[in-house]
């Protein structure tokens, strides 16, 4: 019999699916664990004493896909603290019979209601082709299906995924899953050989980097008023959004204050260009995790600014490429920001969906 917790019997199937086709899913999802079982692997849901295995596997993922590692083991123990994940429900540890973890699943439900949990997984290239992966996606539409109970009626309700476009076994797998590609995102990166250009603020405008941990409620707010704007957004001005909000800016990632710029007009925070010391893939490269400013303070130059000053803020600590990611049809204009100031498209990546019932569209569009 499958292992404890894999098979959720209570999943129920939505209207959107044809509830054939669901139970399938869930029958071949037990099959596919079953026999992996006979084959001697055991699958579980995660624990931290797991990730001094699990994190070098998934760089050999990493490594496959993008040509680097990725992962670093503090900081995959600081995600797998994130308020609202359940360790032994949200995540699936596929060990060989050696004991060595060969694949990771995980669900992630980033909203409250959680309209579009997200999965994501990982299979060791040496272990792709043998199922590992189709069993997992099967636990994620399983997994998924739970989380309709939490959202009200007449709310569409979707599992998502996102890959690297073109990274063929990801990309297959998840079209084997009846996923279909929605939108796409880059990667964007500058070199920066010389001192960039010197930013040049709008009249009324005053830069300054943030009061830690003083002012996160107000960066927060404004946060969530810049990218009201932005395809997926979800209001979340809760105690809870607050809390995922952090944990991923100031935890998940690394975290320097002296990188958060605001832009601010009189004593409202009109821009933020909040910035990490380097990327996740790269540790050379300085990093731009959010830039953006309020709908009124757009078109006169202020975004470009921001940007300016994060360069020129790399480009003095010794950082000669930067990279940020921006949806490829961005509601702002902010790709033709992007490439006007000189940046490039490093890396594309494919985000997936299954509509797990239909409804209301609460996200931006």
């Amino acid at each position: 019999m499958p292992a404890p917790g894999w098979f959720l019997a209570g999943a129920q199937a939505p209207a959107a699916i044809d509830r054939n086709e669901v139970m399938m899913d869930i029958i071949q999802a037990r099959e596919s664990m079953d026999n992996l079982l006979e084959r001697g692997f055991e699958v579980r849901g995660g624990s931290p004493r797991d990730l001094r295995h699990i994190v070098p596997m998934l760089n050999r993922s990493s490594v496959a896909m993008y040509g680097v590692p990725e992962f670093r083991l503090a900081r995959y123990h600081a995600k797998w603290r994130a308020p609202d994940l359940d360790l032994l429900q949200d995540t699936r540890v596929v060990f060989n019979t050696e004991g060595l973890p060969v694949a990771l699943g995980e669900i992630w439900r980033l909203s409250n209601p959680p309209l579009h949990p997200s999965f994501w997984g990982r299979v060791d290239p040496a272990w792709e082709g043998q199922g590992i992966g189709s069993a997992l996606m099967a636990w994620a539409l399983a997994r998924a299906l739970q989380s309709i109970a939490d959202v009200p009626a007449g709310q569409r309700t979707t599992l998502r995924a996102a890959t690297l476009m073109g990274y063929t076994p990801a990309c297959n797998l998840l079209e084997a899953g009846g996923m279909q590609p929605i939108r796409s995102s880059w990667e964007m990166a500058i070199d920066l050989p010389q001192p960039p250009d010197a930013p040049r603020w709008p009249e009324g405008i005053t830069i300054r980097t943030f009061e830690f941990p003083g002012e996160m409620g107000a960066v927060y707010a404004a946060d969530q008023e810049i990218f009201q704007d932005h395809w997926g957004f979800l209001p979340a001005d809760d105690e809870r959004g607050f809390a995922r909000w952090r944990h991923h800016e100031c935890e998940m990632r690394p975290f320097d204050p002296s990188l958060w710029f605001l832009a601010v007009d009189g004593s409202r925070i009109v821009g933020i260009a909040l910035c990490r010391p380097y990327g996740e893939r790269d540790p050379r490269m300085g990093w731009i995790s959010s830039l953006g400013v309020v709908r009124e303070w757009r078109r006169r130059g202020l975004g470009r600014a921001l940007l300016q000053h994060a360069f020129a803020e790399f480009f003095r600590r010794g950082k000669w490429q930067v990279g940020l990611g921006v949806d490829s049809d961005n509601l702002t204009g902010a790709t033709h920001l992007y490439r006007k100031a000189g940046m490039h498209i490093n890396r594309e990546f494919q985000t997936y969906e299954l509509e797990l019932r239909p409804g209301n569209e609460l996200q931006t569009e």
